[in-house]
């Protein structure tokens, strides 16, 4: 009987035609060296609330090589600045969505109950959810 792939093959190996495809694309627009170019390529899933972040290139490659090491030593690997970036991300959007909760109406999310100053500091941190989210 064939061995079915489990799920990470499977995931590894679109990530890796997905990466592929973005290398040849810079190779056949005059990039010399498409494999030094880091990759960061956000997958959205519309109406779900999956995102899939495939990164590529050579930092990266050393990124996964130390926390292979610290994992191998026994060692908790440290967070990225990436990784702290997207953290916080959603640490922020956690909470501005308790504060959405707590201070509008339940049958219509929109109607701040004449709340402004909270409503104008939710939007803010969505500003700055989607500054974090660019950088990433």
């Amino acid at each position: 009987m064939k061995r079915r792939p489990n799920v990470m093959d499977r995931l590894y190996a679109a990530a890796a035609e997905i990466v592929a495809t973005a290398r040849d694309a810079l190779r056949e627009s005059g990039e010399r060296h498409p494999e030094r170019v880091p990759l960061y390529m956000p997958v959205m899933i519309s109406g779900t609330d999956l995102r899939i972040v495939i990164e590529s290139g050579p930092s990266i490659a050393a990124s996964n090589a130390i926390h292979a090491a610290q994992g191998r030593a026994g060692q908790t690997p440290a967070m990225t600045f990436r990784d702290a970036t997207r953290r916080a991300a959603d640490l922020l959007a956690e909470h501005a969505e308790g504060l959405r909760q707590g201070h509008t109406r339940l049958d219509d999310r929109d109607d701040w109950c004449g709340d402004s100053e909270v409503r104008e500091h939710y939007e803010q941190i969505l500003e700055v959810i989607g500054a974090l989210n660019r950088g990433r």
